[in-house]
């Protein structure tokens, strides 16, 4: 897995030959595929089209201003060094993840769907401070690729040939505006798939300027971002018995993951379920 199709516009050419850097660093192919005045998930279904009509096992779909965090950014990243101070960077990691990743893409009990950790947000803040925690207590990371469910893959997507391998097609609905990428999670584990997040691995937006919620001023694209991620939450909310919001406006989709998950071949019976495979 060594190529990578980064969703952006002409007006953006600066942040995308930013990442394209990034990805040609480690000898990835780089594949521009522009959505000028489009809503992104119109670009990502166009792509899952043709990957789903190709004999390609696995596609590589990102944002165009996301790379990966490097051992030094995620030490010295302020709440992980503030919160818990110094940190050992797991051994298997994103340089690793880039260069040799032949053997786990050709892992049969790999998700079906799968990104790294975030740390674009508060909530990918705290789980930053979490996994350090968890980097210094435990040996997990080192030896094994440790991926957690979840129901939320954003920003760069591994997804795998779902028409090839079970006869199964999955699209982002591109009525929404916003959290389009979450629901087509939740699609594919609503259909008994596991869809997961890449703890050794963790993702850097390089741009806050976004081109989906563009205005006059930042408080109209944040009016804009929160009609559209509504929006997208009530779909959600309305299609998947059992979510909800949270007081703070958060979706609550523990319940029903409860409800749907269907535990697969590899998979722990913790809180969380991990799939954790081992490293040769």
């Amino acid at each position: 897995m060594n190529t990578v199709q980064l969703i952006t516009t002409k007006a953006r050419e600066e942040v995308f030959v930013k990442t394209k850097e990034f990805w040609e660093s480690y000898d990835w192919k780089v594949i521009p595929i522009y959505n000028d005045k489009q809503h992104p998930s119109i670009a990502r279904n166009k792509l899952l089209r043709n990957f789903y009509d190709s004999n390609e096992d696995w596609i590589c779909i990102a944002d165009d201003d996301q790379v990966l965090m490097t051992e030094e950014e995620f030490k010295d990243f302020g709440a992980v060094r503030t919160i818990v101070g110094e940190v050992d960077y797991p051994k298997l990691n994103y340089r690793q993840f880039l260069t040799d990743n032949e053997e786990i893409f050709n892992n049969e009990n790999l998700p079906i769907s799968f990104g790294p950790s975030s740390c674009v947000n508060l909530a990918g803040r705290w789980n930053m401070v979490r996994l350090a925690k968890q980097y210094n207590d435990s040996q997990i990371f080192n030896d094994n690729w440790v991926f957690e469910r979840f129901a939320k893959v954003a920003y760069i997507l591994f997804q795998q040939n779902t028409k090839k391998k079970f006869n199964k097609e999955f699209f982002q609905d591109t009525s929404i505006g916003g959290l389009e990428d979450w629901e087509f999670s939740m699609q594919q584990i609503d259909n008994g798939f596991a869809t997961a997040r890449l703890d050794n691995i963790i993702c850097k937006e390089i741009s806050k300027r976004t081109s989906l919620f563009e205005a006059e001023t930042v408080k109209e694209s944040q009016s804009k971002r929160k009609i559209a991620f509504d929006q997208g939450k009530d779909l959600i909310i309305n299609k998947y018995e059992g979510t909800s919001l949270m007081k703070n406006g958060g979706l609550q989709l523990r319940y029903w993951m409860k409800r749907v998950w269907k535990p697969q071949r590899g998979w722990t019976a913790e809180r969380i379920p991990r799939l954790i495979i081992k490293a040769e």
